[in-house]
């Protein structure tokens, strides 16, 4: 089998390799790239293209921590998670496709699905269909840091909250996610929980509260973290965005209709 290093050429994908318009030749890579695909894959591949691993926490052990490693998971790729997977190395993950041909990761127990510890980490192009399990903490508990953006959230009765920011969690970036109740219960879809949270910056983001919304708010904050950035982000379908303490930061260019409420 081919290893790794033969995925890329010249320091970025190569066209050659499967990539599609999401993963393209402009992105550049320093480390080595590991393919995903549960459809034709095996966790004991060497994460070639042409001999992906079935899961994200397989690709993640080969994975090295701070070398620049991408793992990319193909278009069609689906994962039942019921038990957290901890991410633990600073690797960017790629989702390939486009709307619900995306990477799909459905969360099956009291777990947070993708529970981050590393500093650095990019989750990209992923779809998060509605747990199917009561209790789930959350889809993704952040960490400084972390950037998550292109992703797809539907949160229903047993999405507690989708993205929560703990202590330490600074420079949290989340871009260009939707996010859309589908069922009556989810608490938040994104939940700072900490005065230690310093500079998270939401933008470019849709929040569809289906005119039922989330039990808090779609942003909910109930301590006083610290120069935030919210911009131009979209609330829909009676979803508010609401902080209840003196959190300090700037609000712009944000969008609110159908009986939406912003309060920061």
């Amino acid at each position: 089998m081919p290893g790794p290093s033969s995925l890329y050429e010249g320091g970025m994908v190569s066209t050659t390799a499967g990539a599609d318009e999401f993963i393209s030749n402009d992105i550049i890579i320093t480390g080595n790239v590991y393919y995903v695909y549960s459809v034709s894959g095996s966790d004991s591949n060497d994460g070639s293209e042409n001999y992906p691993l079935a899961t994200l926490s397989a690709a993640q052990a080969l994975a090295t921590d701070n070398n620049g490693d991408v793992i990319i998971v193909k278009s069609g790729h689906t994962e039942t998670i019921s038990s957290a997977i901890t991410i633990s190395k600073a690797v960017k993950y790629y989702g390939l496709g486009t709307g619900s041909s995306r990477p799909k990761f459905t969360c099956a127990a009291a777990i947070k699905l993708f529970d981050v510890s590393a500093r650095g980490v990019e989750i990209n192009n992923f779809y998060f269909p509605k747990g199917t399990t009561t209790g789930n903490t959350a889809r993704i508990d952040a960490y400084a840091g972390l950037k998550i953006k292109n992703c797809y959230f539907e949160c229903g009765q047993y999405d507690q909250n989708t993205i929560l920011v703990p202590a330490t969690s600074y420079n949290v970036v989340i871009d260009s996610c939707s996010f859309v109740v589908v069922e009556n219960g989810p608490d938040s879809a994104i939940k700072p929980t900490s005065t230690d949270v310093l500079e998270l910056n939401i933008k470019n983001c849709s929040f569809n509260g289906a005119s039922i919304d989330w039990d808090d708010a779609a942003i909910y904050s109930a301590v006083a973290h610290v120069n935030f950035e919210y911009e131009n982000n979209t609330l829909t379908g009676n979803a508010r965005m609401h902080h209840n303490t003196a959190s300090t930061g700037w609000c712009s260019g944000t969008i609110a209709g159908d009986n939406c409420k912003v309060k920061v």
